[in-house]
């Protein structure tokens, strides 16, 4: 297990999928930036290292460390040296560090940083439950941690909540239960029985058909969230929506009067489906970045969300890389750690574990795929080739 996870964004995962668009965030104290920390991670941090590599205009990397990992580490100074250096090629300029905790693990964690980074380190602070202080200063002295300033206020009407913990984010992808995980099988099994009659080959195009109305949708703000809906070319649907067959495969588009894509049940377990193959597998990696990931972490968050248990494990692994690629750091620690649970290998899920080991920047991505022969994308990062 890593111990770290790293963001690349200001814009933190909430379980409604819909995520804002860049946001400015007056910060113009220590308590103004002790009280955003948990709108960009997402959740309040605990018995933590948080580390904001900033620009002129924007956080460029966030990084947060359980202060016990960095401690257990058989070299903490070359942890952090590595998060220094993704912090600097993420285009950071300064360096926050705060240091979550109290007693003598937090105090260690501060010489630590402190003789670290040294003067490249614009602030070191330790934040305890209810106060904050510059690091060496007495435990009286800093103030109060709030949750009602302005830049609250700001971070919420710009929809970045707070979940109320770090496993708390993971309930926007937790398994159906009862009568709807029931409904859900019976949609997977109607899927398979439908890609069992479409030809192997074909298997890549249907992927990126998915892929391509899953970014329209986020491009749009079509729905991705309906709810359970059998095939669509079953019966016409309410509405004037009328099913369209697609050459070549039978994955069918439902289209809105108003042009928006509305993404079904069928369509997330056929994905869920279609992301076992390989050939499919490399169409989406080279279709992922920066751009496309946001709508990719709406979709594979709903495809995750509606696999049965005992089909988790792949869309898990591959929610995890997209989130990577969409700078939250802590959706994909915790898919690897729900992955890992779950007991399964392949070749997705050592990708995963390999960028969240190396502390990969999402840039790492793009720079690897350019230089990747056909073929060879599961296996980035883990051979000469990726790195």
């Amino acid at each position: 297990m890593s111990a770290a996870s790293a963001s690349l964004s200001s814009k933190p995962f909430w379980p409604a999928g819909c995520r804002p668009a860049k946001t400015a965030l007056r910060v113009r104290t220590p308590a103004d930036l002790v009280a955003v920390v948990p709108h960009l991670l997402g959740f309040p941090p605990a018995d933590s290292l948080v580390l904001l590599f900033t620009s002129s205009a924007e956080v460029r990397l966030t990084a947060r460390l359980d202060n016990l990992s960095l401690l257990a580490a058989a070299a903490p100074a070359a942890v952090l040296a590595e998060l220094e250096d993704s912090g600097w090629k993420a285009g950071g300029e300064r360096l926050l560090a705060l240091v979550y905790g109290r007693g003598r693990r937090a105090e260690t964690v501060c010489r630590l940083v402190a003789a670290s980074y040294g003067s490249r380190l614009d602030l070191l602070l330790i934040v305890g439950k209810n106060r904050w202080r510059t690091a060496g200063a007495s435990p009286a002295a800093g103030g109060p941690v709030l949750r009602g300033l302005p830049v609250n206020r700001q971070a919420e009407q710009a929809g970045l909540f707070v979940a109320p913990s770090r496993d708390a984010v993971a309930d926007a992808w937790a398994p159906p239960k009862g009568q709807r995980e029931d409904e859900l099988i019976a949609v997977r099994q109607a899927a398979a029985q439908r890609l069992d009659k479409l030809p192997a080959s074909a298997w890549g195009a249907a992927l990126t058909d998915l892929a391509k109305r899953a970014e329209a949708a986020g491009r749009t703000g079509g729905s991705q969230a309906g709810e359970i809906e059998q095939p669509l070319d079953a019966a016409t649907r309410d509405g004037g929506r009328r099913p369209e067959r697609l050459a070549g495969h039978p994955i069918d588009v439902a289209k809105e009067p108003t042009g928006e894509f509305q993404l079904t049940d069928f369509d997330y377990a056929a994905a869920a489906l279609l992301i076992e193959d390989p050939v499919a597998r490399e169409r989406l990696w080279r279709r992922l970045g920066p751009k496309t990931a946001p709508a990719h972490l709406r979709f594979w968050t709903e495809t995750v969300r509606r696999a049965p248990v005992g089909s988790r494990f792949l869309p898990l692994c591959v929610l995890g890389l997209v989130a990577w690629q969409a700078g939250e750091g802590a959706v994909m620690a915790l898919c690897q750690d729900e992955a890992a649970a779950l007991g399964s290998d392949g070749p997705v899920f050592r990708l995963l574990t390999t960028v969240r080991d190396r502390r990969l920047p999402p840039s790492a991505w793009q720079q690897a795929l350019r230089s990747a022969p056909h073929g060879s994308t599961d296996s980035l990062f883990t051979t000469k080739n990726g790195g």
